[in-house]
């Protein structure tokens, strides 16, 4: 009972997580957005090389296109769905952890300000 609760809570704080950012990535991250994550990567990559991939790890490395960034988000909202549906719980939660993560990682800090946890 207990782990049923924890994980529908789990789908709904990734739920609204990703359907927040759904309605703010291309103004944020997307490729006229405030800090584009092409350039980001970009910079990144030129600055640690190979070693890039592994500090700064996201799907985005494949494809930072505004519609590589949706088509995660509507993976994320799709997981989060099926996890507060119990279907597949391990896949999903492990599935909404890389995608959260990747477009945590796509998300930089503007310079002057601190990241907090």
């Amino acid at each position: 009972m207990a782990r049923s609760l924890f994980l529908r809570g789990l789908a709904i704080v990734y739920l609204i997580a990703f359907i927040s950012l759904l309605l703010q990535v291309n103004g944020l991250i997307g490729s006229n957005g405030i800090l584009p994550v092409s350039d980001y990567l970009d910079t990144i990559d030129s600055e640690y090389g190979n070693t890039g991939y592994a500090l700064f790890p996201t799907l985005a490395w494949f494809d930072s296109s505004d519609t590589f960034l949706h088509v995660m988000i509507w993976a994320g909202i799709a997981l989060a769905i099926a996890l507060l549906a119990g279907i597949l719980p391990l896949p999903a939660a492990i599935g909404l952890y890389v995608l959260y993560l990747s477009l945590d990682t796509a998300v930089q800090v503007i310079p002057g300000t601190a990241r907090r946890a």
